[in-house]
């Protein structure tokens, strides 16, 4: 009888992670803008619990208020003093199933197939963070990798030195350390709305001057 309803259970557990995956898995995610009727500072969250329902987890951030439908893997973001509470930004986590609209995936992905569909990013990471978050401001997207190890002093921050060569020693230092890792998370705002008190590590697109070869 226990083996009977260990299987029952188990049955029930594949079909309702297969109807959360069916849920998501034919989203395209637009950089900047969201996704199928979700648009960043158009749609509420009364829109997003009408489409979506009320299953979700709510998490406080300062001035920021995150609902967090893990079932889906995506967070809706609005400001906590915002009474029609239009969102600001979207993030997807690894229990998201579908992609954007460069084709990037985050489940199956890594950092090289980041960089082959976005190029080199203006890399960041804050103080006390074990994450580096790789972003591409004009398309309004952050992506995020899991720390490994310490910057090495090495790196040389090129923010404030307009310096092609410390760029590609850069890109070649996490392409060599990250670059067969999966993502731990995307963001999507707004162009250009990214904190401007994160710490940058480095700031150009070099593969507009050096095409970025992964292999």
């Amino acid at each position: 009888m226990k083996n009977q309803l260990y299987i029952l259970c188990a049955i029930l557990f594949l079909i309702l992670s297969s109807c959360n995956q069916n849920k998501t898995k034919s989203i395209v995610v637009k950089e900047g803008i969201g996704f199928d009727s979700v648009q960043l500072m158009k749609t509420t969250m009364y829109d997003i619990i009408r489409i979506y329902g009320d299953d979700y987890k709510q998490i406080y951030h300062n001035g920021n208020i995150e609902d967090y439908y893990e079932n889906l893997g995506i967070s809706f973001y609005y400001w906590k003093y915002d009474k029609k509470q239009k969102i600001e930004f979207l993030s997807f986590d690894k229990n998201f199933h579908g992609k954007t609209s460069k084709g990037f995936e985050i489940r199956s992905m890594t950092l090289n197939d980041m960089i082959a569909r976005y190029g080199n990013p203006v890399w960041r990471i804050e103080v006390d963070s074990n994450e580096i978050t790789a972003s591409y401001d004009k398309l309004g997207t952050d992506i995020d990798i899991k720390m490994k190890e310490k910057i090495p002093d090495s790196i040389q921050a090129s923010f404030y030195i307009n310096s092609v060569l410390i760029d590609r020693m850069i890109l070649k230092y996490f392409l060599t350390v990250y670059g067969k890792d999966k993502v731990a998370g995307i963001s999507i705002t707004s162009p250009r709305r990214f904190p401007s008190e994160a710490s940058y590590i480095s700031k150009s697109d070099v593969d507009t001057v050096f095409p970025v070869n992964i292999t």
